[in-house]
Protein backbone atom coordinates (compact mmCIF):
# COMPACT_ATOMS: atom_id res chain seq x y z
CA UNK A 1 0.00 0.00 0.00
CA UNK A 2 2.90 2.17 0.91
CA UNK A 3 4.45 1.93 -2.37
CA UNK A 4 1.05 2.39 -4.46
CA UNK A 5 1.24 5.52 -2.40
CA UNK A 6 4.39 7.17 -3.28
CA UNK A 7 3.99 6.17 -7.04
CA UNK A 8 0.79 7.90 -6.81
CA UNK A 9 2.58 10.87 -4.94
CA UNK A 10 5.23 11.03 -7.78
CA UNK A 11 2.61 10.81 -10.62
CA UNK A 12 0.73 13.42 -9.37
CA UNK A 13 3.78 16.01 -8.90
CA UNK A 14 4.95 15.38 -12.61
CA UNK A 15 1.86 15.55 -14.01
CA UNK A 16 1.49 19.08 -11.82
CA UNK A 17 5.51 20.44 -13.18
CA UNK A 18 4.56 19.07 -16.27
CA UNK A 19 8.03 18.00 -17.39
CA UNK A 20 9.86 16.10 -20.04
CA UNK A 21 13.16 15.46 -21.87
CA UNK A 22 14.05 18.24 -23.50
CA UNK A 23 13.18 18.27 -26.93
CA UNK A 24 15.35 19.12 -30.34
CA UNK A 25 15.54 22.94 -29.84
CA UNK A 26 17.26 22.77 -26.13
CA UNK A 27 20.67 22.63 -25.36
CA UNK A 28 22.90 22.79 -22.37
CA UNK A 29 26.12 24.62 -24.32
CA UNK A 30 27.62 28.07 -23.09
CA UNK A 31 25.08 27.83 -19.92
CA UNK A 32 26.06 28.01 -16.39
CA UNK A 33 23.39 26.45 -15.37
CA UNK A 34 21.58 22.89 -16.16
CA UNK A 35 18.92 22.06 -18.41
CA UNK A 36 17.13 20.84 -15.53
CA UNK A 37 17.85 24.09 -12.98
CA UNK A 38 16.69 25.91 -15.70
CA UNK A 39 13.34 24.32 -16.03
CA UNK A 40 12.98 24.24 -12.03
CA UNK A 41 13.96 27.99 -11.78
CA UNK A 42 11.23 29.00 -14.28
CA UNK A 43 8.40 26.20 -13.54
CA UNK A 44 8.62 28.27 -9.77
CA UNK A 45 8.41 31.52 -11.28
CA UNK A 46 5.82 30.45 -13.76
CA UNK A 47 4.11 29.05 -10.92
CA UNK A 48 4.60 31.94 -8.40
CA UNK A 49 3.60 34.73 -10.81
CA UNK A 50 0.43 32.07 -11.72
CA UNK A 51 -0.25 31.63 -7.69
CA UNK A 52 0.06 35.86 -7.51
CA UNK A 53 -2.79 36.34 -10.27
CA UNK A 54 -5.28 33.53 -9.05
CA UNK A 55 -5.12 35.41 -5.37
CA UNK A 56 -5.96 38.57 -6.88
CA UNK A 57 -8.14 37.42 -9.40
CA UNK A 58 -10.22 35.20 -6.73
CA UNK A 59 -10.17 38.57 -4.41
CA UNK A 60 -11.48 40.85 -7.03
CA UNK A 61 -14.24 38.33 -8.15
CA UNK A 62 -15.29 37.87 -4.67
CA UNK A 63 -15.41 41.70 -4.01
CA UNK A 64 -17.82 42.52 -6.50
CA UNK A 65 -17.73 39.74 -9.53
CA UNK A 66 -16.35 38.74 -12.88
CA UNK A 67 -16.82 42.04 -14.79
CA UNK A 68 -14.50 43.85 -11.78
CA UNK A 69 -11.99 40.81 -12.46
CA UNK A 70 -11.90 41.85 -15.59
CA UNK A 71 -11.25 45.30 -14.70
CA UNK A 72 -8.37 44.45 -12.46
CA UNK A 73 -6.69 42.24 -14.86
CA UNK A 74 -6.28 45.30 -17.26
CA UNK A 75 -4.85 47.19 -15.18
CA UNK A 76 -3.01 45.48 -12.36
CA UNK A 77 -1.82 41.84 -14.33
CA UNK A 78 1.23 43.14 -16.21
CA UNK A 79 2.56 44.82 -13.09
CA UNK A 80 1.68 41.59 -10.65
CA UNK A 81 3.47 39.89 -13.58
CA UNK A 82 6.64 41.66 -13.49
CA UNK A 83 6.46 41.96 -9.91
CA UNK A 84 7.55 38.21 -9.52
CA UNK A 85 10.70 38.41 -12.28
CA UNK A 86 11.86 41.37 -11.29
CA UNK A 87 13.06 40.11 -7.70
CA UNK A 88 15.41 37.61 -9.31
CA UNK A 89 16.72 39.46 -12.47
CA UNK A 90 13.73 37.45 -15.08
CA UNK A 91 11.10 38.59 -17.04
CA UNK A 92 7.56 36.84 -17.09
CA UNK A 93 4.83 37.50 -19.51
CA UNK A 94 1.75 35.38 -20.46
CA UNK A 95 2.24 34.57 -24.66
CA UNK A 96 -0.95 33.43 -26.65
CA UNK A 97 -2.27 32.78 -29.62
CA UNK A 98 -5.64 33.93 -29.22
CA UNK A 99 -4.98 37.18 -27.23
CA UNK A 100 -7.30 39.54 -25.31
CA UNK A 101 -4.25 41.97 -24.10
CA UNK A 102 -2.73 42.18 -27.37
CA UNK A 103 0.70 43.10 -25.29
CA UNK A 104 0.44 39.48 -24.55
CA UNK A 105 0.34 38.44 -28.57
CA UNK A 106 3.07 35.23 -29.49
CA UNK A 107 5.67 36.08 -31.39
CA UNK A 108 6.23 33.72 -34.91
CA UNK A 109 8.33 32.02 -32.94
CA UNK A 110 6.17 31.57 -29.45
CA UNK A 111 2.98 30.87 -32.24
CA UNK A 112 5.00 27.45 -33.34
CA UNK A 113 5.80 26.38 -29.81
CA UNK A 114 2.28 27.15 -28.62
CA UNK A 115 1.01 25.03 -31.69
CA UNK A 116 3.51 21.96 -30.61
CA UNK A 117 2.08 21.97 -27.16
CA UNK A 118 -1.48 22.24 -28.48
CA UNK A 119 -0.32 19.22 -30.30
CA UNK A 120 1.50 17.45 -27.68
CA UNK A 121 -1.74 17.63 -25.52
CA UNK A 122 -4.27 16.03 -27.41
CA UNK A 123 -1.96 13.20 -28.30
CA UNK A 124 -0.78 12.63 -24.77
CA UNK A 125 -2.98 14.51 -22.43
CA UNK A 126 0.30 16.54 -21.47
CA UNK A 127 2.29 19.53 -22.13
CA UNK A 128 5.68 19.73 -21.23
CA UNK A 129 7.52 22.99 -21.05
CA UNK A 130 10.58 23.66 -23.57
CA UNK A 131 13.54 25.95 -23.36
CA UNK A 132 14.92 28.44 -25.97
CA UNK A 133 18.71 29.44 -25.58
CA UNK A 134 20.05 32.28 -27.17
CA UNK A 135 23.45 33.97 -26.98
CA UNK A 136 22.52 35.77 -23.30
CA UNK A 137 18.74 33.93 -22.32
CA UNK A 138 17.28 31.24 -21.78
CA UNK A 139 13.65 31.18 -22.25
CA UNK A 140 11.49 28.52 -20.54
CA UNK A 141 7.94 28.02 -21.53
CA UNK A 142 5.40 26.90 -19.07
CA UNK A 143 1.88 25.53 -20.57
CA UNK A 144 -1.06 27.85 -19.09
CA UNK A 145 -4.23 25.37 -18.77
CA UNK A 146 -7.87 26.32 -18.60
CA UNK A 147 -9.58 25.10 -15.36
CA UNK A 148 -12.70 25.77 -14.25
CA UNK A 149 -12.38 29.48 -12.52
CA UNK A 150 -11.07 30.40 -15.96
CA UNK A 151 -14.81 29.47 -17.93
CA UNK A 152 -16.26 32.58 -16.25
CA UNK A 153 -14.00 35.27 -18.51
CA UNK A 154 -12.80 32.15 -20.95
CA UNK A 155 -15.29 30.15 -21.94
CA UNK A 156 -17.92 29.94 -25.15
CA UNK A 157 -19.80 33.77 -24.95
CA UNK A 158 -23.14 32.33 -24.80
CA UNK A 159 -22.51 31.01 -21.46
CA UNK A 160 -20.63 34.37 -19.94
CA UNK A 161 -22.41 36.61 -17.81
CA UNK A 162 -23.46 39.36 -19.91
CA UNK A 163 -22.28 42.07 -17.59
CA UNK A 164 -19.01 40.33 -18.10
CA UNK A 165 -19.37 39.94 -21.69
CA UNK A 166 -19.95 43.61 -22.05
CA UNK A 167 -16.96 44.15 -19.92
CA UNK A 168 -14.59 42.33 -22.19
CA UNK A 169 -15.87 43.88 -25.08
CA UNK A 170 -15.49 47.41 -23.93
CA UNK A 171 -11.77 47.25 -22.33
CA UNK A 172 -10.62 44.92 -25.22
CA UNK A 173 -12.85 45.17 -28.46
CA UNK A 174 -10.53 43.16 -30.63
CA UNK A 175 -10.43 40.03 -27.48
CA UNK A 176 -9.80 36.59 -29.24
CA UNK A 177 -9.59 34.84 -25.59
CA UNK A 178 -13.05 33.17 -25.41
CA UNK A 179 -14.15 29.61 -26.52
CA UNK A 180 -12.21 27.83 -24.53
CA UNK A 181 -13.01 24.53 -22.79
CA UNK A 182 -11.41 23.27 -19.56
CA UNK A 183 -7.99 21.76 -19.85
CA UNK A 184 -6.98 23.30 -23.27
CA UNK A 185 -3.96 24.90 -23.38
CA UNK A 186 -5.02 29.27 -23.17
CA UNK A 187 -1.38 29.91 -23.50
CA UNK A 188 2.10 29.87 -22.12
CA UNK A 189 4.42 31.65 -19.18
CA UNK A 190 7.31 33.08 -21.22
CA UNK A 191 10.29 33.02 -18.33
CA UNK A 192 12.92 34.55 -19.77
CA UNK A 193 16.63 34.18 -17.43
CA UNK A 194 20.18 35.55 -18.20
CA UNK A 195 22.57 32.86 -18.83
Amino acid sequence: MRTFTILFILLAVASIMQCSAPSAQESTTDSKMTRKEYLAQGQKLAQQTQQVLARNLIQAIADSGTAHAVSFCSIRAVALTDSVGKSVNASIRRVTDKPRNTGNKATIEELQIIQSKKDELEETGNCSPQLVYDEKYVVGYYPIITQGLCMSCHGEKNTLDPKTLTTIDSIYPTDQATGYQTGALRGMWAVRMQK
